[in-house]
C-alpha cells in the first residue's frame, strides 16, 4: 500500500513539474512575443512620422512653387504687350504727363501732336515729336514714322545746339491703369516708359 502511495506521489510530482514546465514555456513566450510588439509599433510610428515627413516636404515645395509662379507671373508682366484699360477714349489722352524729368504734352489739332522733353542735364536736353493718330479698336495713340529726335546742348554763353539725330520714328502710347505708357518703335535700348498725369 505504501508503495503504491509513493508511486501515486511520484507520479503526481512528475506531472506538476512537466505542466510547471510548459506554464514557463509559455510565459516565457509570452514574455517574447510582448517585448518584440513595441518594437513592431515604433517601427509603423517611426513610418507614419517619416511618410508624414515626406508629405509635408512635398506639400512646402508645393506651395513655394506655387508662390515662385505666381512671383514669376507678377515680374513677367510686359508693358511691350499693349493692353489699354477699358473705356479710354482719345480725350483721355490730352494733357501733360510726367516721369521724373521727362515731361509729355499731348494736344489735339486734328491729329494728336505728342512732344516729349527729356531733362538729362541743366545744359542738355533731348525732345521727341510725333504726330499720332487715334485707334479706337486697341485704344492708342499711334505715331508711324512720323517722329523725329532732337538733342539740345546750351552753352554757357546761352547759346543753344540743336542736332536733329533721328527722323521717320514711330511710337505708341496707351492707358494702362491710369498711366501713360510710351513704347518707342526701332530705337536701341529703348524701354517701355511709365508716365503719371499732371494735367489735363
Amino acid at each position: 500500500m505504501k508503495k503504491i502511495i509513493g508511486i501515486f506521489a511520484v507520479a503526481c510530482m512528475m506531472i506538476s513539474l512537466t505542466a510547471c514546465g510548459t506554464n514557463s514555456e509559455t510565459t516565457e513566450q509570452i514574455k517574447n512575443e510582448i517585448s518584440a510588439a513595441p518594437e513592431t509599433v515604433d517601427s509603423v510610428d517611426t513610418a507614419i512620422v517619416e511618410d508624414s515627413s515626406d508629405k509635408s516636404d512635398e506639400e512646402k515645395a508645393v506651395t513655394e512653387s506655387n508662390d515662385n509662379t505666381m512671383e514669376s507671373a507678377a515680374d513677367s508682366e510686359d508693358l511691350n504687350v499693349i493692353k489699354a484699360d477699358k473705356g479710354i477714349t482719345d480725350f483721355d489722352y490730352e494733357g501733360t504727363w510726367a516721369c521724373d524729368r521727362c515731361t509729355i504734352d499731348i494736344v489735339y489739332k486734328g491729329e494728336y501732336d505728342v512732344l516729349i522733353d527729356w531733362g538729362n542735364s541743366a545744359d542738355e536736353s533731348e525732345q521727341w515729336s510725333y504726330s499720332c493718330f487715334y485707334d479706337p479698336q486697341a485704344r492708342t495713340l499711334i505715331c508711324e514714322a512720323t517722329g523725329s529726335h532732337t538733342k539740345i546742348i546750351t552753352g554757357e554763353d546761352g547759346s543753344t545746339d540743336v542736332e536733329k539725330d533721328g527722323t521717320d520714328m514711330s511710337a505708341t502710347f496707351y492707358i494702362k491703369d491710369g498711366k501713360l505708357i510710351w513704347l518707342r518703335d526701332g530705337e536701341e535700348s529703348a524701354e517701355p516708359m511709365v508716365f503719371e498725369r499732371m494735367e489735363y
